[in-house]
């Protein structure tokens, strides 16, 4: 029996922004739920309003309350494990917010039993991250994943694959070609890149940025429909916490700050430049001709060139790999190395010289390679001194007297600086006049 009608306001992407449920017997219309968003579904807000005509609509007061809303904490593969609510209660460690689910999986989604719980009201989404349809079949067997339906207690979706034909040795129905532990079913609406920065697909409905092995995309029919849709199977995918435009605009940052403007690519130099600008977010480059190219570039002409590399770069260091700067907090180009010792200005008129206003101590391979790279390119070019006392106190800086900057490494036409404490960026004394002579007193 047709008990209640539930529908969905969506926006471009097709992300569900309210919910409204209509009681069968009575026919009253509530907004029942509003999803709240991050760069992902974060969790669901119940509101419980009555619908009303817009010409019927009576300015009313609003007052905060709390549980009603439901946070979202999920698993590598996007499954729902546990809702908590806004409402917080003194436990052991101080206040700690109210576990309203919690739910443990069986391998392909079906939940465990005497390991799930549940407030009175049940949260609508749960294995991966899919909305449960539980007037179906009960609660957690039947979800949707919008081009078919899934029972997870089979591991199986309710409808054969029309393209079946085409890959024979693979069941039409089986969930991510029965590999649970690393892949997901999706509607294939993210962007898959590899580690090594190539662009695999999307279809541009959503900018979640999946990394991942591999994919394999699937042709299907819809249901009803002659339309044929996309299915991509990720293979241990990893979602990044960005979306696309903070991918895309990173990757360009640091592939415009990078000596390819130069027709230098050096590989450690883009890692390096990305894993301190998960650090240090100042980057002029991100607006020069280099990042420019980079953006207007369309995402599968970027695959087997050196931008491919910039998105590898990011990758790497927003999953924590290798930190080819050595822990870095700057980096200076090739300009910083062209003015002599003699020159104490604090910056050109257009840039800041931070051997004057913060001073610098460069070791002995980094300053040799720094220098003879920069000569190559520009010969003659290169004046820098190897070590500078700041000479001035620049804006709110009272560097004067002290050498902040250490170099940590170099790649390209590009030094990294580590800023040392005051306390520690004291030059060292100079040598004594008569250090290795007799004293006056002992050659008499």
């Amino acid at each position: 029996t047709l008990r209640s009608t539930t529908w969905y306001t969506r926006d471009a992407q097709g992300n569900p922004m309210a919910i409204y449920t209509q009681v069968r017997d009575t026919g009253d219309v509530t907004a029942s739920e509003l999803p709240m968003y991050g760069s992902s579904r974060l969790g669901t807000l119940q509101v419980e309003m009555s619908y009303q005509e817009p010409d019927t609509i009576q300015p009313t007061m609003f007052d905060r309350s709390v549980g009603r809303k439901h946070y979202e904490l999920t698993d590598h593969l996007g499954n729902v494990r546990a809702t908590l609510s806004d409402v917080v209660i003194e436990g052991g460690a101080g206040l700690v917010p109210v576990v309203e689910t919690r739910t443990d999986y069986y391998p392909f989604g079906m939940m465990i039993d005497d390991r799930h719980g549940l407030a009175d009201d049940a949260h609508r989404y749960g294995f991966n991250g899919k909305e449960n349809d539980d007037d179906v079949k009960g609660e957690g067997n039947q979800q949707d994943y919008g081009f078919r339906i899934y029972d997870p207690r089979m591991a199986r979706f309710l409808s054969v694959d029309p393209l079946a034909q085409d890959y024979p040795s693979i069941s039409p129905y089986p969930f991510a070609e029965n590999n649970c532990l690393s892949g997901i079913d999706l509607d294939g609406l993210e962007y898959y890149y590899t580690a090594d920065g190539k662009f695999l697909a999307h279809d541009k409905k959503n900018n979640a940025v999946i990394v991942v092995d591999n994919i394999r995309i699937v042709e299907r029919v819809k249901e009803n429909s002659a339309e044929i849709t996309k299915e991509i199977i990720p293979v241990n995918p990893e979602p990044l916490d960005m979306d696309f435009e903070q991918f895309r605009h990173k990757a360009a940052t640091v592939y415009g700050e990078s000596s390819v403007g130069y027709k230098i690519e050096s590989r450690e130099e883009l890692f390096a430049i990305a894993s301190v600008h998960t650090r240090n977010k100042i980057a002029y480059g991100s607006t020069n001709e280099q990042a420019k190219e980079f953006k207007k570039t369309e995402d599968e002409d970027r695959n087997g060139t050196f931008m491919q590399v910039a998105f590898a770069a990011v990758i790497n260091a927003e999953r924590g790999g290798h930190d080819y700067s050595n822990g870095a907090t700057m980096w200076d180009g090739a300009k910083q190395g062209h003015f002599p010792e003699s020159n104490d200005d604090a910056s050109t008129g257009k840039w800041e010289l931070h051997r004057n206003t913060m001073g610098w101590t460069i070791h002995d391979d980094h300053y040799k390679s720094w220098k003879q790279s920069v000569n190559n390119k520009f010969p003659g070019y290169f004046k820098g001194p190897q070590h500078k006392t700041a000479t001035v106190n620049h804006k709110k800086m009272k560097n004067k007297g002290l050498q902040r900057l250490e170099s940590t490494a170099q790649f390209g036409l590009t030094i990294f600086w580590k800023v040392r404490t005051p306390a520690n960026s004291k030059p060292p004394e100079p040598a004594s006049k008569n250090d290795g002579a007799p004293s006056e007193k002992k050659r008499r």
